[in-house]
């Protein structure tokens, strides 16, 4: 199609969606649109997300939506907008028919069993085993009795039969030879017959054997065969009789057996959500135990959708595989519903569904970072007034404690690196994967396409499959796995066939991909840049690994690939290296190290690429050996510094504040967008634009973790709807308050942050927002004035929420240091800085998932398709919740429903406390520096410049909270926040230009402060200065000074 940018691109896809929705023959047409655009760069992108049209859709809003998402995309795309024509080159629609997608199923939200994949050239069919209703269960039953009946019947008349064959003797008055006949085991073993048929087990008691009778005490058999007729009519028609009655009285059962059935059957949502309601309701005054995930007390997170961290293929079955355990009939039978099951028969359910239920992949966090949670149709989960039945608190669900773990760590047993290389084609300027290669601490194999008739996708498939081949079990790590290897790499890794994916995405990048075969699974793939972030060089340096990263010229180009890879010759010319990774001091070396050599392209390589595995390897290893000796985690469940951040905190942390009757809660979908306002960041803010003289920088030691020390709100939470300022003001309240409040006027710094236009402000005059309970104190002690409070949330005080393992992780790193052991005050550093964030990830309402085309059109209508890479026949498919339909459909517990499988373990409201906290201590340090009769120019999160030095009791390198002296210099320049310029007394330069990676000179940034910084910069914050009778007094103040010095 045209390109997005064309002025009847609008109007020519409302057409052919009209044209599609007008073709279907479907009563109820249901369609998922996708705009994507092929970039010049050869990228393909998702304009915005994927949005679903009907009969009903009001085409004039869609015609509003499309061009608000492309408006978007124009805003994001990072392309200037005079070039943004010319970087789209063509635009495609993706049409995904889902009128056919079936009803939501609450245990597989999906309904999509994500069984492994065949490509079609390898797809092997099986006739399906479908399990039968009950209706034709009882009617297969009713024929069996009738076939049994009739077999009794035939039995019966041939002992008839055979008795008026008995050839007649003399009469004789010995008694009839049925007249001593004991019936009873004739009648037990036709009863044991019809019961024994139709599945069930009789039992009778055995009547006591006469030891007095003799053989020579037997009747005397008689031949009158009047008598035999007359004891046949007399003593076997009654049992025909009971054998005819009994039959009756089955298929009566049978009938009954049915009705009943049916009236369970439509009582079963009634009941289920009865349950729900009470458990849910019992849920806010004791311990509701969960659910254990299969990986047992260790296990984080969510359960997962197809191929998902969210929701799993194996969910749906999750509670049928508690029920039923292989030939266990009893469980069987209690499972399906129906007396007569049978015994469970696993291998034919392993092919009824393709694979084996019984096998799970362990279960894994999520930390899936998406857009946040709005709030829903106005919904407040605190009110029950709103049509929620399940009440006000009933959906809050407790973050457990994690088991410590006592597995032993074995590096050659169970972890595995590997890398790619590429090279970049000229002109065209992209990657082509050239080289691959694996090491697991023992052996190594290295791939170049070469070997495969320079074919990258067949050496890749190769590569894939030797790495699953020799390293079954392990835990592969890529590092920059989601933003470099996968996108070069999974389409040859989804072309193996009999295998299933399942990945985790956050911020739009694979950090993870479960690989499974046959249930089990055999490979898990993870991304180390996550866990340890920084570029591999570094990591090498800092954690003093054998393997340091080498240099090689990435832009080394010798006309084709196969030219390229053959080159033998000189060591090619500085220009093919990058700078940031071989300084001319490094190529220097080489020079040197190539001067009587020659430099081969295809050795340099293999030596390279076997040095970053390595190199990899051995800084993972010396970082999961250090981690469990001072944590009893498993390092291998961990997928990101938070993550192993948080799984400490659950082991050690967590378990301390149950100890003194407190709990933390997942907020996650309940009122993370109620405290969301509250979340704010650091303020950073110019407040004199050019210091001349003896200037001082200050930073503060680990501001956050300092944060961290002081208490949280933790607990269940409560809605105070009536609170006044008098009740406020006593100090006994704690939580979060939406209130009204107005700034001293010759407030100057800014003490209390909102939000506005996406932007952080610290206003003037008189404003709202929803502040944290200590903060809004800390500024009315400050000058202050509370005004009105509108509604507020209570917390209780968690005084050691993080205290105790922040003083442990802090002397760590202290001592440490002090001991010349760089990795363990590495990983003390990393975890206390990562600790806090993990709270205050955004709610996802989004899941992932590999599937083909038919499988994304029979998703249900609860998701819509919001983007779908395509890897040939699969593709890696993003599913966004349809909150709108649930709603419209299934109601407020409908979307609870769904908003509970999308849990995250998560609270904002700690994560608000942390860093509004945070702000108190620099915005303390701020003040004293201005009643000490100092001058503030500059500030940043944990950081402030000023004109003049502070006393020596506030500094100290190593204490939490203190103090250190970064800088002394002589001028500072200070154009706008994160762009400033610093000149040191002994000549040395410090600048920073946020997004720029290069250095300015002075002159560029007098220039920036005296153009650039008033017309763009200032005048921006002037151009918000009064919003709402707000004013920004403290944007006004680099303006002022700016034109006093031009």
């Amino acid at each position: 199609m045209v390109s997005i940018y064309s002025s009847d691109f609008v109007e020519t896809v409302i057409q052919n969606i009209k044209t599609i929705i007008n073709s279907s023959k479907h009563e109820s047409p249901y369609f998922n649109f996708i705009i994507e655009v092929l970039l010049s760069s050869g990228q393909v992108r998702t304009v915005g997300q994927g949005f679903i049209v009907e009969r009903t859709t009001n085409f004039e809003e869609l015609t509003h939506q499309i061009t608000s998402l492309i408006e978007a995309f124009e805003t994001q795309s990072g392309t200037p907008e005079e070039r943004q024509p010319e970087a789209v080159v063509s635009s495609l629609i993706k049409v995904f028919d889902r009128s056919h997608a079936p009803a939501v199923n609450w245990e597989n939200p999906l309904a999509l069993p994500q069984s492994k994949y065949t490509p079609d050239r390898q797809v092997k069919t099986s006739p399906k085993r479908t399990r039968k209703n009950t209706e034709e269960k009882l009617a297969i039953l009713s024929s069996q009795i009738n076939t049994m009946s009739t077999q009794i019947s035939t039995g019966l008349e041939s002992v008839v039969q055979a008795i008026k064959s008995t050839p007649t003797q003399a009469p004789s008055t010995t008694p009839s030879i049925l007249s001593g006949v004991n019936w009873t085991p004739l009648l037990q073993g036709l009863a044991n017959v019809v019961v024994t048929s139709i599945g069930g087990t009789t039992q009778f008691p055995t009547a006591p054997i006469n030891a007095a009778q003799t053989p020579a005490e037997a009747p005397v058999v008689s031949q009158d065969l009047t008598q035999i007729k007359e004891l046949i009519k007399t003593e076997i028609a009654p049992l025909v009789n009971k054998v005819n009655n009994f039959e009756s009285m089955l298929t009566q059962l049978a009938t009954q057996t049915n009705n009943q059935i049916s009236a369970l059957t439509e009582s079963q949502a009634q009941l289920t959500s009865n349950l729900n309601t009470l458990a849910q309701l019992m849920e806010a005054q004791i311990k509701v135990p969960s659910h254990k995930t299969p990986q047992g007390a260790q296990g984080g997170g969510t359960s997962s959708a197809p191929a998902t961290p969210t929701i799993s293929p194996w969910t749906a079955l999750h509670e049928e595989n508690l029920a039923i355990t292989n030939n266990n009939e009893e469980k069987t039978t209690e499972h399906f519903g129906i007396t007569g099951a049978g015994k469970f028969n696993l291998n034919n359910r392993i092919e009824e569904l393709g694979f084996n239920p019984f096998v799970l992949p362990e279960e894994y966090d999520s930390e899936e970072e998406t857009p946040e949670l709005d709030n829903i149709s106005n919904y407040d989960p605190f009110k029950q007034d709103q049509k929620n039945p399940l009440g006000a608190m009933s959906n809050f669900s407790e973050i457990e404690t994690l088991v410590p773990s006592k597995k032993e760590f074995h590096s050659s047993e169970s972890i595995v690196t590997a890398d790619l290389e590429a090279i970049i084609k000229q002109p065209e300027g992209t990657n082509v994967v050239y080289m691959a290669a694996w090491y697991n601490g023992e052996t190594y194999r290295i791939f170049d396409i070469s070997q495969w008739g320079y074919n990258t996708t067949t050496m890749l498939e190769q590569f894939w499959i030797d790495l699953l081949k020799n390293n079954k079990g392990r835990v592969c790590y890529f590092h920059n796995f989601g933003g470099y290897d996968a996108i070069l790499s999974m389409p040859s890794l989804l072309n193996i066939p009999n295998l299933a994916f399942y990945p985790i995405m956050k911020d739009g990048e694979i950090i993870s991909i479960k690989v499974a075969q046959k249930g089990k699974v055999v490979l898990t793939i993870k991304d180390s840049i996550k866990i340890l972030p920084g570029a591999l060089s570094k990591l090498a340096k800092d954690w003093g690994v054998e393997t340091q990263k080498d240099h090689f010229p990435h832009y080394f180009w010798n006309g084709s690939i196969k030219d390229t890879l053959n080159y033998e010759g000189f060591l090619p010319p500085y220009s093919k290296f990058e700078p940031k990774r071989t300084s001319l001091i490094d190529y220097e070396e080489m020079v040197k190290l190539f001067k009587n050599k020659t430099w081969s392209f295809i050795r340099v390589s293999e030596f390279y690429i076997l040095g970053d595995v390595k190199a990899t390897y051995q800084v993972l290893v010396k970082y999961f050996e250090t981690l469990i000796t001072k944590f009893p985690i498993d390092p291998l469940k961990v997928y990101s510094a938070p993550s192993a951040a948080f799984r400490i905190w659950r082991t050690l942390q967590l378990p301390l504040l149950h100890q003194e009757g407190l709990k933390v809660y997942d907020l996650s979908h309940n009122i993370d967008s109620l405290l969301r306002e509250s979340y704010c960041g650091g303020i950073v803010d110019v407040y004199r634009p050019h210091l001349i003289g003896k200037g001082y920088y200050y930073d503060v030691n680990s501001l956050y973790p300092t944060a961290m020390c002081k208490s949280m709100p933790v607990g269940m939470p409560q809605l105070v709807e009536f609170l006044t300022k008098e009740e406020f003001l006593k100090g006994e309240f704690y939580g979060f308050l939406e209130a009204t409040v107005r700034a001293p006027a010759n407030e100057y710094i800014g003490l209390l942050p909102i939000k506005l236009q996406g932007r952080l402000i610290c206003p003037g005059g008189t404003f709202s927002g929803l502040f944290f309970s200590e903060e809004l104190k800390f500024a009315l002690a400050n000058g202050y004035q509370l005004l009105e409070i509108k509604l507020a949330y209570s917390f209780k005080r968690g005084a050691n929420t993080f205290l105790q393992l922040i003083t442990q992780l802090n002397s760590m790193k202290i001592e440490a240091q002090r001991n010349s052991q760089p990795t363990i005050r590495n990983l003390a550093k990393l975890l206390m800085n990562s600790m806090y964030g993990r709270f205050g990830m955004h709610p996802t309402l989004t899941t992932h998932g590999i599937y083909t085309s038919k499988q994304i059109n029979k998703i249900t209508p609860a998701w819509i398709v919001q983007n779908a890479i395509n890897f040939g026949e699969l593709s890696l498919v993003t599913l966004l919740l349809n909150k709108s339909w649930i709603l419209e459909n299934q109601g407020v517990e409908g979307l609870i429903k769904h908003l509970t499988n999308l849990g995250n373990n998560t609270n904002v409201a700690i994560a608000a406390a942390v860093t509004a906290h945070s702000r108190m201590i620099i915005n303390q340090y701020k003040l004293d520096a201005l009643k000490l009769g100092l001058n503030l120019f500059y500030s940043d999160t944990d950081s402030l410049i000023l004109d003049g030095p502070l006393p020596e009791n506030y500094i100290h390198s190593a204490t939490l909270g203190k103090l250190k002296l970064e800088h002394i210099f002589k001028e500072g320049i200070f154009v706008m926040p994160k762009v400033y310029y610093l000149e040191k007394e002994d000549g040395s330069i410090v600048s920073k230009v946020k997004g720029f990676p290069g250095k300015l000179t002075k002159r560029t940034y007098f220039i920036k402060k005296c153009t650039h910084g008033i017309t763009c910069h200032t005048l921006k914050y002037v151009s918000i200065t009064i919003v709402h009778g707000v004013l920004l007094k403290q944007a006004l103040s680099p303006l002022l000074l700016c034109l006093k010095q031009v």
